[in-house]
């Protein structure tokens, strides 16, 4: 496949929430959506601000949310509804009061529904009625279930005297939640209560943390996965070691690989590795994966940990960088790309030629942070050689129960 030039500005596509009872005019299916900050609401350094839907058609974007203390949006596998995560009222409250505390609790979140039909926002996911800056409900960024009928993340509530973590699954046709696993590990919490965004559904959940207490002896820190589904924990791997030669592991992801799910290990100079979820067994992908959309057709994506995202077309890889990229996301027809960059702006790859994005006055639109446009699917093909074979393999994982 062909490396392609994807610009030097950013294009985000994010649903993010809305007060309650909140309601839009409705989103055609298949337009992009992204996140954009107006530069005043980061108090924590992250991804917050109003969602917007946008058509290469239209002439200007529509703003979907006033909000201003929305996550990024998470597309549906099925592209037609939005999840992400919102600041609740009571937490902007205290940071216009210059709380102090309230800046250490910035993972403390409700989750929003928004149906990008209908234009209904739904919050599925609230506060409880004490909740304070010392006291409310930590949560993850939401997983969609591969047929879209579920959404499961991982919450924790702190208290003054204690601190428990759950994963949660909630049914969309029933609009109930449920607890799936009690007492789920976070890992590692040190100044701050954090809960990491790395939960993800494919074959089943997989959960991602850093934590201590790992190796033979238990002297060791390191990275661990464990997969999950609705009944339980079914495996546990130790992905990699503090002291492990070799490049340090980044994330993990569900591909599709020849027909079937394996999960993707991706390590710092673009190593990729696939791990086997019932086996606990490792390859090194010889070509990188590539981000499509259902079809297969048109444009792809590719991520490089150095330089971002890059687009990616039919024919064979090609050599060569790009500018760093916040996100990417490709249309539904595969010919067209959206590019969010670095500085905030945003580009638009199409047939007809480069683009900007625009807000919803028409200009050319600043402070993006996320893009979605497309349902789109991890896919791993190509040769793959054994980690026992290579030295990086120091520590391969073990399944346990």
């Amino acid at each position: 496949m062909k490396k392609v030039l994807l610009g030097a500005a950013l294009l985000i596509l994010l649903v993010a929430g809305l007060p309650a009872h909140a309601q839009s005019d409705g989103v055609a299916l298949g337009k992009m959506i992204y996140l954009k900050t107006n530069g005043e609401n980061e108090p924590y350094g992250e991804f917050l601000g109003d969602l917007y839907s946008y058509s290469p058609d239209d002439a200007a974007a529509v703003r979907e949310t006033t909000w201003g203390y929305n996550d990024i949006p998470i597309l549906s596998p099925n592209g037609q509804y939005v999840a992400y995560l919102s600041l609740p009222q009571y937490m902007v409250e205290l940071l216009a009061a210059d709380d102090p505390n309230a800046l250490m609790a910035g993972g403390i979140k409700n989750i929003w529904l928004w149906n990008l039909a209908t234009g209904d926002f739904t919050r599925i996911a609230d506060q409880p009625a004490d909740a304070t800056a010392f006291n409310g409900i930590y949560r993850s960024r939401p997983a969609w279930s591969p047929d879209s009928t579920q959404l499961a993340w991982v919450e924790m509530r702190v208290t003054e005297s204690a601190v428990h973590s759950q994963l949660m699954i909630y049914n969309l046709a029933e609009s109930t939640t449920q607890l799936v696993v009690d007492s789920i590990s976070v890992g590692f919490q040190d100044a701050a209560f954090v809960v990491p965004n790395t939960l993800a559904w494919g074959e089943s959940l997989i959960w991602q943390y850093f934590t201590f207490g790992l190796g033979e002896d238990g002297s060791r820190g390191g990275v661990v996965i464990e997969v999950i589904n609705e009944t339980g924990l079914l495996n546990r791997f130790e992905i990699q070691y503090l002291d492990d030669p070799g490049p340090p592991f980044i994330r993990a992801q569900w591909m599709q690989r020849e027909g079937h799910w394996v999960i993707g290990l991706l390590f710092e100079g673009n190593t990729w590795q696939i791990l086997n979820p019932a086996t606990g067994e490792r390859a090194f992908l010889k070509n990188p994966p590539v981000l499509q959309t259902p079809t297969g057709q048109g444009y792809g994506l590719g991520y490089d940990d150095t330089s971002g995202w890059y687009g990616v077309a039919e024919s064979s890889f090609a050599l060569g960088t790009i500018e760093t990229t916040l996100s990417a996301a490709v249309s539904p027809d595969g010919n067209s790309i959206a590019i969010v960059h670095d500085d905030g702006y945003g580009v638009l790859m199409t047939p007809e030629g480069l683009g900007f994005i625009p807000d919803d006055t028409g200009a050319e639109a600043t402070g993006l942070l996320h893009v979605v446009w497309s349902p789109m699917v991890w896919h791993a093909e190509g040769d793959a050689s054994p980690v026992d074979s290579l030295p990086l393999n120091s520590n391969a994982p073990t399944p346990a129960g």
